[in-house]
């Protein structure tokens, strides 16, 4: 195994425990303490910790292990193994919290709104990163993925069921009040997840229903410096052949597109989607805003402007003495993506060239 591969493994490694980390810092700091419940083994764990007064670390690592062992043949060892350790140090920091709360008292705040807010939040970010690194923090899923084969029902729904039921018994077993609580911190903590897996800036999906296809295309194309997808279509009721035009945008660039749109047809019809993924070569490098070629243009054309007030004066000392340079020289370099054989010019460099033929002849 070669360095880099050993670096690849030990900063998986590191993800994992830290994954683990903050999800015991969501639940033994913000849930447990207030009597708020999680979903999965966390939450079944925590209900029978507080039936046996064990602490609530114990049963994450002895319930979820047997589960992941069991799942090696469904999953593979490179899902199981990120998720042992994930689970491992998450039960671990558990039981230090466990025995920090022996003699200490925990209580963050006296509201019950916040934690479960930062209860949920921590926990989601924790669950998610261990997803990232392509395990998981619950030994929920390997059951759910053997029950929706037997009964044949989606695995999303498994769990879903599986948490009602934990929610329910939490009712009982605390009080309503809590068990609601729970499923706030329950709801924001599958949000986290979302956000952790897919990325916080995802790509919107922008379809476009018009009569002039070819050119709120071309606006479009001029203005990112990118191409778009163009897809004939009719109206079933007007019989008018239209175009369906596909594009990916940020959320930074979603106005700029809109306002393009309108100004080319101001009756088209634009459908806006939240992507959950997406994947491309030419996609990966979406996620930050970029510069509209219209302003590339407009600071070329300020450049040449001041460019033209170049002036060259020859002194007698055939000294050259060379005004409003500066725009030539803090100029940045404009590539030529035509490629067409033409080589640059550096203008500095001919002007002295010119000067210096002339005084020779």
């Amino acid at each position: 195994m070669n360095k880099k591969k050993v670096g690849a493994v030990a900063l998986k490694c590191f993800m994992c425990v830290l994954a683990g980390l903050i999800n015991a810092i969501g639940v033994g700091l913000f849930l447990v303490p207030y009597e708020f419940i999680d979903g999965g083994m966390s939450g079944i764990s925590f209900l029978i910790s507080h039936a046996t007064s064990l602490p609530m670390g114990l049963f994450i690592v002895f319930l979820n292990l047997p589960l992941f062992i069991v799942g090696i043949k469904k999953l593979g060892k490179s899902f199981v193994m990120p998720s042992v350790i994930a689970v491992i140090s998450y039960g671990v920091i558990l039981l230090l919290f466990n025995w920090i709360a022996d003699k200490v008292e925990i209580t963050i705040t006296k509201q019950l709104m916040l934690p479960a807010i930062f209860g949920g939040l921590l926990s989601g970010i924790g669950s998610g990163l261990t997803i990232r690194m392509g395990g998981s923090l619950d030994g929920v899923e390997v059951v759910a993925i053997m029950i929706s084969k037997k009964i044949d029902m989606p695995v999303g729904k498994v769990v879903l069921l599986f948490n009602i039921v934990i929610m329910l018994a939490a009712g009982f077993m605390f009080n309503w009040e809590h068990a609601l609580f729970s499923i706030v911190a329950y709801a924001i903590g599958i949000n986290a997840i979302d956000y952790v897996v897919s990325g916080v800036d995802r790509l919107k999906e922008v379809k476009v229903v018009t009569e002039k296809g070819d050119e709120v295309a071309d606006a479009i194309t001029n203005e990112f410096a990118q191409g778009v997808t163009v897809i004939d279509a009719k109206g079933h009721y007007s019989k008018r052949d239209k175009k369906i035009i596909y594009y990916m945008v940020s959320r930074f660039e979603l106005p700029i597109l809109k306002n393009i749109i309108m100004e080319v047809d101001e009756h088209a019809i634009i459908s806006v989607c939240e992507t959950s993924e997406a994947i491309g070569k030419n996609i990966k490098n979406r996620k930050s805003p970029i510069i509209p070629r219209r302003k590339k243009a407009k600071e070329i054309e300020d450049i040449i402007e001041e460019a033209v007030d170049i002036t060259v004066e020859v002194s007698e000392d055939k000294t050259l003495e060379i005004t409003n340079i500066e725009a030539i020289i803090d100029a940045p370099i404009i590539e030529n993506d035509d490629n067409d054989g033409v080589e640059p010019i550096d203008l500095s460099t001919a002007a002295l060239a010119d000067e210096e033929e002339e005084t020779r002849e």
